[in-house]
């Protein structure tokens, strides 16, 4: 029979593990892009080498200094005229952010998704109006041919705001081309990131795309989490604060209710509420489902009969036992 010291130990080592799961449960994410070097930037500073990055249909695309992306004093940016005839071949807003070119492309088989600093600005000379949107994809080099467009795959629009905030785009929420495929068996290593701002009837004037820092992600999506204020416990104050950012979208994180990821603070949200109500979203995501009430106190009463026998045996008495 465990003594009361040893069954502490366990309690106390089972939540020193979950402690350190905490920190070592997914890897940091990889910066991919910084747009601060000049390997990054070879259509610029009279490089001999074709251009890596580009612009098609109503974009024009360059860098320059920013003073509110997240490091460095450089930033790519892209300007749209979406006054331009939407219904004319081309007048699209795609732009690479990766290289194309061999030697400067990337291999994105050991991500799962990608993390990006973005931010949608409107231009004074002529305001832009129309949807703050922009979809992050792959285009993919075939070998021997060159960009195939028909492979190029998006994922669903992600709507930005006037200044810099960081969005993940999992690969599992890209529709790639074969059912069930990911990116590593998609020729990852001839893939380059493109974004799109469609050029629509619901488009004018001039808008322009900013983006700071490109990293690759490693492991799954982030798990749902109804601990809006981060207090750990799932609880009223949570309800609160869910009501009052219901409706809202271009979430970036839980902290107005938005629990499931999805950028909106929706019905969906609440129904993870109320599963969570009770608990601490992060430590269950660590040890694994959260327990049915009766199984802690399965737990609880083991413990408590386990000490209770321990101090019978120890004081040389013998429990009565009922017979049935």
């Amino acid at each position: 029979m465990k003594t009361p010291r040893a069954l502490a130990a366990i309690v106390t080592a089972i939540l020193a593990l979950g402690a350190y799961a905490a920190t070592c449960s997914a890897m940091d994410p990889e910066l991919i892009y910084d747009f601060e070097t000049d390997d990054q930037h070879r259509e610029i500073g009279g490089s001999s080498s074709s251009p890596g990055w580009g612009g098609f249909g109503a974009i024009t695309t360059d860098r320059g200094p920013t003073s509110d992306a997240s490091a460095g004093d450089q930033a790519r940016f892209h300007v749209g005229d979406f006054g331009l005839p939407y219904d004319l071949p081309g007048n699209w807003g795609i732009v690479d952010v990766s290289d194309r070119n061999l030697g400067f492309r990337k291999d994105f088989s050991a991500y799962s998704g990608l993390q990006l600093d973005m931010k949608f600005l409107s231009d004074e000379s002529l305001p832009y109006t129309g949807p703050m949107e922009v979809s992050v994809g792959f285009g993919f080099i075939v070998p021997g041919i060159g960009e195939d467009e028909s492979l190029t795959v998006y994922a669903d629009p992600i709507t930005l705001t006037d200044e810099y905030a960081t969005y993940s785009v999992m690969f599992t929420d890209i529709p790639f081309i074969q059912t069930g495929a990911t990116l590593a068996n998609d020729m990852a290593n001839n893939a380059f990131i493109k974004m799109r701002i469609s050029n629509t009837e619901f488009n004018d004037g001039i808008g322009k795309l900013y983006y700071d820092e490109v990293y690759g992600l490693f492991g799954g999506a982030a798990a749902d989490n109804a601990d809006f204020d981060g207090s750990t416990l799932v609880d009223g104050s949570d309800l609160m604060i869910w009501q009052r950012g219901f409706n809202l979208t271009g979430q970036v994180d839980n902290s107005m209710g938005d629990a499931d990821n999805s950028g909106v603070v929706d019905g969906a949200d609440l129904a993870v509420w109320q599963t969570q109500y009770g608990t601490n979203p992060a430590v269950a995501a660590l040890v694994g489902a959260v327990p049915e009430p009766s199984s802690i106190a399965l737990v609880i009463a083991s413990l408590v009969g386990g000490c209770a026998a321990w101090r019978a045996q120890r004081n040389g008495r013998v429990e009565p036992q009922t017979v049935r």
